[in-house]
């Protein structure tokens, strides 16, 4: 072999150990990226959360039907055919509505003016408590228990 064919032999070998290197490279890079052990733990808490949520959603939406309807077959046995009483809203219906705008005013005031979150009512708990989350985007940030009656703001 002459002196051109050996220097290109050496050339292809330093090319071909560079793409090795740089294939090895390119595996090791996906692993690193990859969701750490902490971040998949917060992920499954997150998913935790809103299958609580969920779960908790359908009980209270299930437990608002039946009060609902109790509310429909004692109003349909108490009704008269006065024009006025038919006028007139359900004063209980109001009353959720402004304890659940009451609820979200008080997270509002305790977790601080801020354009970036919104706030949502995710359901009543058994002893009348209503549960406000703050959220990000899709992310909930924070989880509040309000106390209408006493008017206090506890932090979950």
């Amino acid at each position: 072999m002459n002196k051109k064919t050996k220097v290109a032999i050496v050339i292809l070998v330093i090319a071909l150990i560079i793409v090795v290197a740089i294939a090895v490279v390119a595996l090791i890079n996906p692993f690193s990226e990859k969701e750490t052990g902490t971040e998949a733990l917060n992920d499954i808490q997150v998913n935790e959360e809103i299958n609580n949520t969920e779960t908790n959603n359908v009980e209270n939406s299930e437990q608002e039907n039946n009060v609902v309807n109790e509310e429909v077959n004692n109003n349909t046995e108490n009704v008269t055919n006065t024009d006025e009483q038919q006028q007139q809203p359900s004063t209980s219906d109001n009353a959720n509505n402004s304890n659940e705008e009451k609820a979200i005013e008080l997270v509002k005031n305790e977790w601080g003016e801020d354009d970036s979150v919104y706030f949502d009512l995710a359901g009543v708990t058994s002893d009348g408590k209503y549960r406000v989350s703050v959220n990000k985007d899709t992310r909930v940030l924070a989880w509040y228990i309000v106390d209408i009656e006493n008017e206090t703001v506890t932090q979950k």
